[in-house]
Protein backbone atom coordinates (compact mmCIF):
# COMPACT_ATOMS: atom_id res chain seq x y z
CA UNK A 1 0.00 0.00 0.00
CA UNK A 2 1.40 3.35 -1.09
CA UNK A 3 1.46 6.51 1.05
CA UNK A 4 -1.20 9.16 0.26
CA UNK A 5 -0.85 11.50 -2.68
CA UNK A 6 -2.63 13.15 -5.62
CA UNK A 7 -4.58 10.97 -8.04
CA UNK A 8 -5.82 11.26 -11.61
CA UNK A 9 -5.99 14.70 -13.22
CA UNK A 10 -4.47 16.34 -10.12
CA UNK A 11 -1.17 14.73 -11.09
CA UNK A 12 -0.94 17.09 -14.07
CA UNK A 13 -0.55 20.09 -11.74
CA UNK A 14 2.28 18.33 -9.93
CA UNK A 15 3.97 17.50 -13.24
CA UNK A 16 3.91 21.22 -14.12
CA UNK A 17 5.41 22.07 -10.72
CA UNK A 18 8.13 19.45 -11.21
CA UNK A 19 9.02 21.05 -14.52
CA UNK A 20 8.77 24.71 -13.55
CA UNK A 21 9.01 24.93 -9.75
CA UNK A 22 10.17 21.73 -7.99
CA UNK A 23 10.28 23.45 -4.59
CA UNK A 24 6.56 24.23 -4.87
CA UNK A 25 5.90 20.56 -5.65
CA UNK A 26 7.66 19.42 -2.48
CA UNK A 27 5.90 22.13 -0.45
CA UNK A 28 2.44 21.17 -1.73
CA UNK A 29 2.99 17.45 -1.17
CA UNK A 30 4.11 18.06 2.41
CA UNK A 31 1.29 20.46 3.25
CA UNK A 32 -1.49 18.37 1.72
CA UNK A 33 -0.40 14.80 2.41
CA UNK A 34 1.90 14.86 5.44
CA UNK A 35 5.39 13.56 6.13
CA UNK A 36 5.28 10.70 3.61
CA UNK A 37 3.60 11.08 0.23
CA UNK A 38 3.75 9.76 -3.33
CA UNK A 39 2.94 11.29 -6.71
CA UNK A 40 2.95 9.71 -10.17
CA UNK A 41 4.96 11.88 -12.59
CA UNK A 42 4.51 10.23 -15.97
CA UNK A 43 6.26 6.85 -15.81
CA UNK A 44 7.98 7.72 -12.51
CA UNK A 45 6.59 7.29 -9.01
CA UNK A 46 8.05 9.95 -6.70
CA UNK A 47 7.87 9.37 -2.95
CA UNK A 48 8.81 12.19 -0.57
CA UNK A 49 9.82 11.83 3.08
CA UNK A 50 9.68 15.01 5.17
CA UNK A 51 10.31 13.82 8.74
CA UNK A 52 13.82 14.00 10.29
CA UNK A 53 13.74 10.66 12.12
CA UNK A 54 12.61 8.82 8.99
CA UNK A 55 15.21 10.58 6.87
CA UNK A 56 17.93 9.51 9.31
CA UNK A 57 16.67 5.95 9.13
CA UNK A 58 16.78 5.97 5.32
CA UNK A 59 20.17 7.69 4.97
CA UNK A 60 22.00 6.26 8.00
CA UNK A 61 20.46 3.41 9.96
CA UNK A 62 18.92 1.31 7.15
CA UNK A 63 20.73 2.83 4.17
CA UNK A 64 21.62 -0.60 2.75
CA UNK A 65 17.89 -1.27 2.26
CA UNK A 66 17.47 1.70 -0.08
CA UNK A 67 18.76 2.44 -3.57
CA UNK A 68 19.74 5.92 -4.70
CA UNK A 69 17.21 5.76 -7.51
CA UNK A 70 16.96 5.97 -11.26
CA UNK A 71 17.86 9.63 -11.61
CA UNK A 72 21.23 9.14 -9.94
CA UNK A 73 21.71 5.97 -11.96
CA UNK A 74 21.34 8.14 -15.05
CA UNK A 75 23.92 10.56 -13.62
CA UNK A 76 26.50 7.78 -14.00
CA UNK A 77 26.57 8.75 -17.69
CA UNK A 78 28.57 11.73 -16.49
CA UNK A 79 29.89 11.00 -12.99
CA UNK A 80 30.72 7.31 -13.28
CA UNK A 81 31.17 5.65 -9.88
CA UNK A 82 31.83 8.78 -7.80
CA UNK A 83 30.58 9.20 -4.24
CA UNK A 84 27.30 10.75 -5.37
CA UNK A 85 26.28 7.81 -7.57
CA UNK A 86 28.00 4.75 -6.07
CA UNK A 87 26.50 2.46 -3.45
CA UNK A 88 27.32 -0.43 -1.11
CA UNK A 89 30.86 -1.52 -0.32
CA UNK A 90 32.34 0.50 -3.17
CA UNK A 91 30.77 3.69 -1.80
CA UNK A 92 32.01 2.86 1.71
CA UNK A 93 35.58 2.29 0.46
CA UNK A 94 35.59 5.52 -1.55
CA UNK A 95 34.19 7.53 1.36
CA UNK A 96 36.94 6.28 3.67
CA UNK A 97 39.59 7.11 1.07
CA UNK A 98 38.29 10.63 0.50
CA UNK A 99 37.40 11.52 4.09
CA UNK A 100 40.91 12.76 5.08
CA UNK A 101 40.69 15.42 2.37
CA UNK A 102 38.03 17.19 4.40
CA UNK A 103 39.77 17.25 7.77
CA UNK A 104 40.15 20.61 9.48
CA UNK A 105 43.64 21.43 8.23
CA UNK A 106 42.71 20.68 4.62
CA UNK A 107 39.53 22.75 4.86
CA UNK A 108 41.64 25.65 6.16
CA UNK A 109 43.88 25.45 3.07
CA UNK A 110 40.82 25.51 0.79
CA UNK A 111 39.60 28.55 2.74
CA UNK A 112 42.75 30.44 1.82
CA UNK A 113 42.05 29.77 -1.86
CA UNK A 114 38.46 30.95 -1.44
CA UNK A 115 39.50 34.19 0.26
CA UNK A 116 42.20 34.91 -2.32
CA UNK A 117 39.87 34.51 -5.30
CA UNK A 118 36.99 36.34 -3.59
CA UNK A 119 39.22 39.36 -3.01
CA UNK A 120 40.38 39.32 -6.64
CA UNK A 121 36.83 39.29 -7.94
CA UNK A 122 35.53 41.89 -5.48
CA UNK A 123 38.39 44.20 -6.48
CA UNK A 124 37.09 44.27 -10.06
CA UNK A 125 33.50 45.17 -9.25
CA UNK A 126 32.35 48.79 -9.48
CA UNK A 127 29.63 49.98 -7.10
CA UNK A 128 28.04 52.22 -9.74
CA UNK A 129 27.91 49.55 -12.48
CA UNK A 130 25.32 46.76 -12.98
CA UNK A 131 26.68 43.28 -12.30
CA UNK A 132 25.42 39.86 -13.37
CA UNK A 133 25.98 38.15 -10.03
CA UNK A 134 24.87 34.72 -11.23
CA UNK A 135 27.54 34.77 -13.93
CA UNK A 136 30.16 36.20 -11.57
CA UNK A 137 29.47 33.51 -8.96
CA UNK A 138 29.84 30.82 -11.63
CA UNK A 139 33.20 32.29 -12.65
CA UNK A 140 34.30 32.69 -9.03
CA UNK A 141 33.45 29.14 -7.97
CA UNK A 142 35.06 27.78 -11.14
CA UNK A 143 38.29 29.60 -10.29
CA UNK A 144 38.22 28.35 -6.68
CA UNK A 145 37.42 24.72 -7.45
CA UNK A 146 39.88 24.79 -10.34
CA UNK A 147 42.75 25.74 -8.07
CA UNK A 148 41.69 23.48 -5.18
CA UNK A 149 41.16 20.45 -7.41
CA UNK A 150 43.71 20.97 -10.12
CA UNK A 151 46.23 23.40 -8.67
CA UNK A 152 45.69 25.45 -11.79
CA UNK A 153 44.34 28.85 -12.75
CA UNK A 154 41.39 27.96 -14.96
CA UNK A 155 39.78 31.39 -14.81
CA UNK A 156 40.60 32.12 -18.46
CA UNK A 157 39.22 28.74 -19.48
CA UNK A 158 35.94 29.54 -17.72
CA UNK A 159 33.88 30.17 -20.89
CA UNK A 160 34.72 26.77 -22.43
CA UNK A 161 34.51 24.83 -19.17
CA UNK A 162 31.36 26.72 -18.16
CA UNK A 163 29.63 25.86 -21.45
CA UNK A 164 30.70 22.23 -21.05
CA UNK A 165 29.21 22.11 -17.56
CA UNK A 166 25.97 23.69 -18.76
CA UNK A 167 25.70 21.12 -21.55
CA UNK A 168 26.20 18.07 -19.34
CA UNK A 169 23.88 19.42 -16.63
CA UNK A 170 21.19 20.33 -19.15
CA UNK A 171 20.72 16.76 -20.31
CA UNK A 172 21.08 15.10 -16.90
CA UNK A 173 19.00 17.54 -14.83
CA UNK A 174 16.09 16.18 -12.81
CA UNK A 175 12.78 17.59 -13.98
CA UNK A 176 13.27 16.99 -17.71
CA UNK A 177 11.88 13.46 -18.06
CA UNK A 178 11.69 13.58 -21.87
CA UNK A 179 15.39 14.36 -22.13
CA UNK A 180 16.14 11.55 -19.70
CA UNK A 181 14.16 9.06 -21.77
CA UNK A 182 15.92 10.23 -24.96
CA UNK A 183 19.40 10.42 -23.45
CA UNK A 184 20.90 7.72 -25.72
CA UNK A 185 19.17 8.83 -28.91
CA UNK A 186 21.43 10.39 -31.60
CA UNK A 187 20.02 13.88 -31.04
CA UNK A 188 21.86 17.23 -31.16
CA UNK A 189 21.58 17.34 -27.35
CA UNK A 190 23.30 13.97 -27.06
CA UNK A 191 26.10 15.08 -29.39
CA UNK A 192 26.54 18.26 -27.35
CA UNK A 193 26.61 16.24 -24.13
CA UNK A 194 29.26 13.84 -25.44
CA UNK A 195 31.44 16.68 -26.74
CA UNK A 196 31.19 18.54 -23.42
CA UNK A 197 31.85 15.39 -21.41
CA UNK A 198 34.91 14.76 -23.58
CA UNK A 199 36.27 18.23 -22.80
CA UNK A 200 35.81 17.72 -19.05
CA UNK A 201 37.38 14.25 -19.23
CA UNK A 202 40.41 15.55 -21.12
CA UNK A 203 40.86 18.45 -18.69
CA UNK A 204 40.87 16.14 -15.68
CA UNK A 205 43.00 13.46 -17.34
CA UNK A 206 45.65 16.01 -18.28
CA UNK A 207 45.99 16.97 -14.60
CA UNK A 208 46.12 13.31 -13.56
CA UNK A 209 48.86 12.69 -16.12
CA UNK A 210 50.81 15.72 -14.89
CA UNK A 211 50.71 14.34 -11.34
CA UNK A 212 51.66 10.83 -12.45
CA UNK A 213 54.63 12.18 -14.41
CA UNK A 214 55.86 14.40 -11.58
CA UNK A 215 55.13 17.66 -13.42
CA UNK A 216 53.14 18.91 -10.41
CA UNK A 217 55.28 18.76 -7.24
CA UNK A 218 53.77 17.03 -4.16
CA UNK A 219 54.12 20.30 -2.23
CA UNK A 220 51.24 21.69 -4.29
CA UNK A 221 48.44 19.96 -2.41
CA UNK A 222 45.62 19.55 -4.89
CA UNK A 223 42.56 17.39 -4.43
CA UNK A 224 43.47 15.34 -7.48
CA UNK A 225 46.94 14.79 -6.03
CA UNK A 226 45.38 13.64 -2.75
CA UNK A 227 43.03 11.31 -4.62
CA UNK A 228 46.02 9.76 -6.38
CA UNK A 229 47.88 9.33 -3.08
CA UNK A 230 44.94 7.84 -1.13
CA UNK A 231 45.30 4.20 -0.05
CA UNK A 232 42.89 1.79 1.62
CA UNK A 233 43.72 -0.64 4.43
CA UNK A 234 45.27 -3.05 1.94
CA UNK A 235 47.46 -0.38 0.39
CA UNK A 236 45.39 -0.17 -2.78
CA UNK A 237 44.79 3.17 -4.45
CA UNK A 238 42.36 4.37 -7.10
CA UNK A 239 42.55 3.85 -10.83
CA UNK A 240 42.72 6.91 -13.09
CA UNK A 241 39.05 6.30 -13.94
CA UNK A 242 38.00 6.39 -10.28
CA UNK A 243 40.09 9.51 -9.67
CA UNK A 244 38.37 11.10 -12.65
CA UNK A 245 34.91 10.13 -11.33
CA UNK A 246 35.57 11.56 -7.87
CA UNK A 247 37.25 14.69 -9.23
CA UNK A 248 34.35 15.45 -11.56
CA UNK A 249 31.84 14.84 -8.75
CA UNK A 250 33.72 17.31 -6.53
CA UNK A 251 34.09 19.73 -9.46
CA UNK A 252 30.35 19.87 -10.11
CA UNK A 253 29.47 19.97 -6.40
CA UNK A 254 31.87 22.85 -5.75
CA UNK A 255 30.99 24.82 -8.86
CA UNK A 256 27.43 24.98 -10.14
CA UNK A 257 25.44 24.27 -6.97
CA UNK A 258 27.61 26.55 -4.83
CA UNK A 259 27.40 29.37 -7.39
CA UNK A 260 23.60 29.14 -7.47
CA UNK A 261 23.36 29.19 -3.67
CA UNK A 262 25.63 32.25 -3.47
CA UNK A 263 23.78 34.15 -6.20
CA UNK A 264 20.43 33.59 -4.49
CA UNK A 265 21.94 34.57 -1.13
CA UNK A 266 23.04 37.94 -2.52
CA UNK A 267 19.63 38.41 -4.14
CA UNK A 268 17.80 37.75 -0.87
CA UNK A 269 20.17 39.96 1.13
CA UNK A 270 19.67 42.81 -1.35
CA UNK A 271 15.92 42.60 -0.76
CA UNK A 272 16.18 42.67 3.04
CA UNK A 273 18.23 45.61 4.40
CA UNK A 274 17.61 44.54 8.01
CA UNK A 275 19.02 41.06 7.45
CA UNK A 276 21.90 42.49 5.41
CA UNK A 277 22.79 44.81 8.31
CA UNK A 278 22.78 41.86 10.73
CA UNK A 279 24.96 39.94 8.28
CA UNK A 280 27.58 42.71 8.17
CA UNK A 281 27.44 43.16 11.96
CA UNK A 282 28.13 39.47 12.48
CA UNK A 283 31.06 39.59 10.05
CA UNK A 284 32.58 42.53 11.94
CA UNK A 285 32.09 40.82 15.31
CA UNK A 286 33.46 37.42 14.30
CA UNK A 287 36.33 38.52 12.08
CA UNK A 288 37.41 41.62 13.98
CA UNK A 289 39.00 43.09 10.86
CA UNK A 290 40.94 39.95 9.84
CA UNK A 291 40.38 37.91 6.71
CA UNK A 292 37.96 34.96 6.95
Amino acid sequence: MLPPGPKGPENLAYMRWMRNNPLELFKQLSQRYGDISCVQLGPQLLCMVNEPALIQRILVQDNSSFKKGRFLELAKDLLGEGLLTSEGEHHKRQRLLIQPMFHRQMIRSYGEIMVDWSERFAGRWQSDQPLDLAREMMKLTLAIVGEALFGANVEHEAPDVGRALEAVLDITVIGKPLKLLMRNWPTPDRARFLAAKGLLDRTIQSIIDAHRQGEIPPARRTLIGLLLEARDEEGQGMSDQLVRDEALTLFLAGHETTANAMAWSWYLLAGSPRVEALFHAELREVLGGRKP
